[in-house]
């Protein structure tokens, strides 16, 4: 009698996987959106938002909230030449807010920047992460 000799089969390569399904692009928040449709009238987006005369620490909390919302829309430019008073909190949350476009991929930057805002800026040592070059 002949004897058959068992072969395990084995696969060479493991089958592949099916492709997942395609990525579905995140919405905007409710809020976000409201701010998109505000900062983008229909007959042009705004190029740029302008900071106010003072940025210390009373304007702080609604300056914030402008620079979020304007990032958010996709403004890039930010106007500085009418600021005349800067304080520390000011300067933070501009460097925050530039810190925070950089994170999402974004370059914005400070546009004509005051002398008020260069002088604080170089005082703190904050004139490079604004984009000042250290000798505006």
């Amino acid at each position: 009698m002949v004897q058959r000799r068992k072969t395990k089969t084995t696969r060479s390569r493991p089958r592949a996987k099916a492709a997942p399904a395609a990525a579905v692009p995140a919405v905007p928040p409710p809020a976000a959106a409201a701010v998109v449709a505000e900062a983008a009238p229909a007959a042009a987006p705004a190029a740029r938002v302008t900071l106010p005369a003072s940025l210390l620490i009373r304007d702080a909390a609604a300056l914030r909230g402008e620079l979020s919302a304007a990032l958010a829309a996709g403004i890039r430019d930010i106007e500085a030449s009418a600021v005349t008073s800067v304080d520390t909190a000011g300067l933070q949350l501009l460097v925050a807010a530039l810190r925070s476009a950089a994170v999402r991929g974004m370059q914005a930057r400070l546009s004509a920047p005051s002398e008020a805002l260069c002088a604080g800026a170089r005082q703190l040592g904050v004139d490079v992460a604004l984009g000042l070059g250290g000798g505006s």
